[in-house]
């Protein structure tokens, strides 16, 4: 929760005569630049956020959370301690209205190619595990059917924090327990009495990845003492959409050339154990 509560606050001091960005990272110039520098291609990934006047640390996130999503469910984390972890991720960008928080994310978009993210907003939590499967009825024998599955991996949007609100609103629908199910990768879906909507979807067979957009003022959906003490605001990476140091528009770096990114795959010589690809 401190991380989340940090980058909340920074985003809405006043720094005086810098405040046409407002505070990002926390880090002092020095610092960013040792961070940006460090490689040719996170430098490239400032030089295109600021050619398209995005924030440089939310760029970043968005293309993690854009890497993440087209990499797939196989691939986890070993079991040191209990189960098998998803790689699955949740992205918070926070910024103030009007700062662009649209920014980084086509900043993203352009500067590397990812291939074809599967994306989709948020309406309701049920529509979790509906994104990954589906009831195929039986035309010939009405009570039966079965489940189908549609896709593996899914890029939820909520590019405004106040829709995860209204959908925790209706009818008493519950945020954290889906959220910290999914960042998990474990089982998704509920019993229900209608076959059609008795969704189940196994662990470890699905990518999910989130990006919320926040506002603050409006972050308790998420930072409230019920999902705090849930565990909630620590399964997100909370970036900024300030950025300190940005150009001003006149200013700004030309686009640096477009990079196109595969997936990895497991290498044929490198033992796994089955069904698993632990990272």
């Amino acid at each position: 929760r401190g991380s989340a509560s940090a980058a909340v606050r920074a985003s809405v001091r006043t720094p005086g005569p810098t405040a046409r960005n407002g505070f990002g990272s926390g880090l002092g110039k020095a610092e960013e630049e040792e961070f940006w520098g460090a490689t040719p291609q996170l430098g490239a990934i400032r030089q295109a956020a600021w050619s398209r006047g995005a924030g440089s640390w939310a760029t970043l996130g968005v293309l993690i959370l854009r890497a993440i999503a087209v990499t797939p469910p196989e691939y986890q984390l070993p079991d040191i301690i209990g189960d098998y972890a998803s790689l699955n991720f949740f992205l918070s960008l926070v910024g103030m209205s009007g700062q662009g928080k649209g920014l980084p994310i086509a900043a993203a978009r352009r500067h590397i190619d990812m291939g074809v993210v599967d994306q989709i907003n948020i309406g309701t939590w049920e529509g979790f595990a509906r994104s990954y499967v589906d009831w195929q009825a039986d035309r010939a024998h009405p009570q039966g059917g079965e489940l189908v599955p549609i896709r593996t991996s899914m890029l939820f949007v909520c590019t405004e924090v106040d829709n995860l609100t209204a959908i925790a609103g209706r009818n008493g629908a519950t945020i954290g327990p889906v959220l910290r199910q999914a960042w998990m990768g474990e089982d998704l879906g509920a019993g229900n009495s209608t076959k059609e909507l008795r969704l189940h979807v196994e662990a470890h067979t699905y990518r999910a990845t989130l990006l919320v957009g926040v506002q603050p003022g409006n972050e308790g959906v998420l930072l409230n003492p019920k999902e705090t003490r849930g565990g909630t605001p620590q399964r997100f990476f909370w970036m900024p959409v300030s950025d300190l140091y940005r150009p001003s528009a006149r200013m700004r770096p030309s686009k640096p050339p477009a990079v196109e990114w595969n997936p990895p795959y497991w290498p044929v010589d490198v033992p796994f154990t089955p069904g698993q690809y632990v990272i």
